[in-house]
């Protein structure tokens, strides 16, 4: 069994608005924007999601490398699974970073 899938079912949680995708959108709108408030908005969104991810793994009895094995092994497609908006997070926490760099070199100067 997987930890963390087994722990957290979507089933469980109903839809709101601030659930895994909704974030994940306010996120990629925020990077949108290209202002350096809306960047720290989305690194800070998406690091969220992240931390969780983190959280819940080390709370769940099994180890990273057991999870990964369990998706590759019952669940063939990533997009599919509850893992993959975690993999999506790491995108506009990533580019969240590079703009706010950015940003804020070009500020300094």
């Amino acid at each position: 069994m997987s930890g963390v899938v087994g722990m957290v079912s979507p089933w469980y949680h109903p839809w709101s608005y601030f659930n895994e995708p909704t974030r994940l959108l306010l996120a990629a709108a925020c990077l949108w924007l290209g202002k350096l408030w809306s960047n720290f908005v989305a690194l800070i969104l998406a690091g969220y999601m992240l931390a969780r991810f983190v959280y819940l793994i080390m709370i769940s009895s099994v180890s990273f490398a057991q999870e990964w094995r369990y998706l590759r092994q019952f669940e063939p497609y990533l997009v599919g699974s509850f893992d993959s908006q975690y993999v999506f997070a790491l995108f506009p926490f990533a580019f969240g970073i590079y703009y706010s760099c950015r940003q804020c070199r070009v500020a300094k100067r």
